[in-house]
């Protein structure tokens, strides 16, 4: 079980740090656009779900429109193998043997390399490269001083899963969650994409439009969005600050 029973925060060395029970855990996923729409910016996953934590999903490439750019594309092509139950979510991975997964069966979290899941797993998200495995790092050294955002998802030895993000090179990002306590974790989207949301937390809630988020909403509560506003039930916009914006 979890040590935690909230999500919190943590900060150190340029490392944001979101502690989360995997319980919490599902998935926002809009390939197309929500109601005919297209894929959203994080702000607008936030303002249509209020969930108490938010981080960017994995990497992914645009079906058409390739060439103008993230705020033109209108259908994305997932890569990587996504689970949530409670969404009936269930997409497999076209890289089955890519980085590594991370799955949640009642409120643990469990690591597997590639796209394997624990069994009887109800949420699951694959991410590329995995970056710490049994608290050893992972991470190439290809590239390691392109500072850039970063971000990712993993799980603590308390036994909570963690959004993380960080502005440097994918090595140094996992040397300072190792040291922060991190046993395992996977690569999310970065650069440009990089977006999280949690108490205090808000980093890139404008950036990319992108076709997955991942979210974390108590068990007991919906993952349906809230509902249109009216006179009686409008709620208060998110503010917007931070880097990667």
């Amino acid at each position: 079980m979890s040590a935690v029973s909230s999500v919190t925060v943590v900060r150190n060395s340029g490392v944001v740090m979101i502690k989360i029970p995997p319980s919490y855990l599902c998935i926002e996923l809009d390939i197309e656009g929500a109601s005919g729409s297209r894929p959203e910016v994080a702000l607008d996953v936030v303002e249509r779900y209020r969930p108490e934590a938010l981080v960017c999903g994995p990497m992914f490439e645009k079906e058409n429109g390739h060439g103008s750019g993230y705020s033109q594309y209108t259908l994305a092509r997932l890569l990587y193998r996504y689970l949530d139950m409670r969404n009936n979510i269930n997409i497999p991975s076209r890289w089955p043997s890519r980085g590594s997964t991370i799955s949640v069966v009642g409120n643990q979290a469990f690591h597997y390399r590639g796209d394997r899941i624990e069994p009887g797993a109800t949420f699951c998200i694959q991410g590329y490269p995995s970056m710490i495995e049994n608290s050893e790092n992972k991470s190439s050294t290809v590239r390691d001083l392109n500072s850039t955002g970063r971000a990712c998802v993993g799980i603590h030895q308390d036994g909570s899963v963690i959004f993380a993000t960080y502005t440097g090179g994918i090595r140094q990002f996992s040397d300072l969650l190792i040291s922060m306590g991190i046993v395992s974790a996977c690569y999310l989207d970065g650069g440009g994409s990089t977006s999280m949301f949690g108490p205090d937390v808000r980093l890139g809630l404008r950036s990319r439009r992108l076709p997955s988020y991942i979210l974390a909403i108590p068990p007991n509560q919906s993952t349906q969005p809230i509902p249109a506003p009216t006179t009686t039930n409008i709620q208060p916009p998110i503010s917007n600050t931070g880097p990667f914006t």
